[in-house]
Formats: C-alpha cells, structure tokens, sequence
C-alpha cells in the first residue's frame, strides 16, 4: 500500500505539472536571492532537527508497512503490481526529467544579475518557501479501472456507431435507387395508361360509327322490305284480279259453247221428229 501511494503521488504531480503553467514553479531570482540568505544560516543552523524528522518518518513508514503475506497467489499479483509500479515509477521519472528540463523560471523585476550571484543562486537552490506546488489527491485504482473501462466502452461504442453509420449509407443508398426505379415504373404506367386512354376514345368512338351505321342502314332495309312488300301486294292483287277475269270470260266462253251446242242438238233431234 505505501508503494501504491507513492506511484498515485507521482501520477497525481505529473497532472498537475502538465496542467500548470511552466512559469509559475518558481518566482523571481531577486526573491530567491534575497530569501538565500537567511535559508542557508537556517540550513546551517538545523542539520540535527531535520536528520531527526528524517529518522522520525523512517520509523513511522516502517511502522505503517502491512505484514508480508505468504498466500501464493497474492505474491504472484504483488509482483506483478511491483513491476507495473517499477516501470510506471521510470516512466515518471523520465516525464518528470523532461518537465524540469521544460521548466523556465519567470522574472517579475528583471535586473543585472552578477556572476557571483548567479554562483550563489546555483549552490543554494531555490528556495523552498518560493515553490507553488499543488499536490492533488491520490487516484484509486478503481478510478483508474473504471476510466480503462470507459475508454474500452467509448471504442466498443465508436464502432457500433461507425457500423449504423455504413449501415444507414446503404439503406439511404438503397432508398434512392428504390425511388428511382419506382418513379420510372411509375411513368412507364402513366404513359400506358395515357395511350390506354387513347384507344379507348379511339374504339369508343369507332363503336359509336358502327352503331349508327348499323342503325342506318337496319332503317334504309325496312323501308325497303315495306317497299316491296307492297309493291309485291299490289302486283299481286293485279294478277289476282287479272286472273279473275279470265276465268270469268272462260266461264262465260264455256257457257256460250255449251248452249250452241245444246242448240245444235235440239235441232237434229227436231229434225229427226
């Protein structure tokens, strides 16, 4: 646990150095110089309370260190950690190399700096009640679990996300080539209907011609037929009475030949007598 703290502090001051201005680490070398030298006599003056803070601390970091497990798989995951940890601590170490290199203290009064004061500067080093470091809280494992979760969840998301993409591509690519066709299948049937149309004007109107044809010349043949039908009475009735009077005359003939020879015949019998 204490090398868990350690490597969520040094992730926690990277953070923080990469999101605070490289200019506010330090202030300006006339406060740095001026607060040399009362920190050097204090430095030369307190070697022994800062070397027993130091052993203080010791004893309290050896104090807080948690029995050693013997469990088989606990070591096996305690290594494991131990060499995440060891290479995350390098990593650090290089990021927080850099940073420092990066690092340019800003001047708020710039003045003529003389080399024995830059000398002096260099073997004092800054001092520590200049120094604006913000350590922000430690982040949990969990934390950090959970934001590998999210990334994992956010990549899983983006390819459902690329694939209803492509998918809807080709639904709309699919709906334009549907509206086409069905606006040409759609003309096709209006120029079809339209020539339907057409024709049937054209027999509607044929039928009209032939029904009044029809109707005509059924008209001219009834007259006819009542034509000459009295025409074939009339001539009928002619021969009827024609015929009536030759019988008459032949009846008559007949009868004037029958008394002549009736006649002829009494008078042979009256000449017999």
């Amino acid at each position: 646990m204490a090398g868990l703290q350690i490597v969520d502090e040094e992730v926690s001051f990277l953070e923080s150095a990469s999101n605070q201005p490289l200019a506010l680490e330090f202030s300006s070398l006339a406060d740095q110089e001026q607060a040399a030298a009362p920190i050097g006599s204090q430095k030369l003056d307190q070697p022994d309370n800062e070397n027993t803070a130091m052993t203080s601390h010791e004893h309290q970091a050896q104090e807080n260190e948690p029995p050693v497990q013997t469990d088989g798989h606990q070591a096996v995951g305690n290594e494991h950690q131990a060499n995440d940890e060891h290479g995350f601590v390098q990593g650090s170490d290089r990021i927080l190399e850099d940073r420092s290199a990066a690092i340019v203290p800003s001047v708020t009064n710039p003045k003529t700096i003389t080399t024995s004061e830059k000398k002096n500067s260099e073997h004092q080093g800054p001092a520590p009640s200049n120094l604006q470091l913000v350590v922000p809280p430690p982040t949990d494992l969990s934390t950090l679990q959970f934001m590998d979760t999210t990334a994992q969840n956010f990549t899983t998301l983006s390819t459902h996300v690329s694939s209803l993409d492509l998918t809807y591509s080709r639904i709309r690519d699919d709906n334009n080539l549907t509206r086409h066709h069905t606006t040409l299948i759609r003309d096709q049937l209006k120029t079809a209907v339209e020539g339907l149309d057409i024709k049937i004007d054209v027999l509607e109107r044929t039928l009209s011609q032939r029904i009044d044809d029809i109707h005509q010349h059924f008209t001219k043949l009834e007259t006819t037929m009542v034509r000459n039908y009295a025409d074939s009475h009339q001539q009928l009735v002619d021969e009827l009475a024609s015929v009536k009077s030759h019988l008459a005359a032949m009846v008559e003939s007949m009868k004037e030949f029958g008394a002549t020879k009736r006649g002829k015949e009494d008078k042979v019998d009256r000449g017999r007598d």
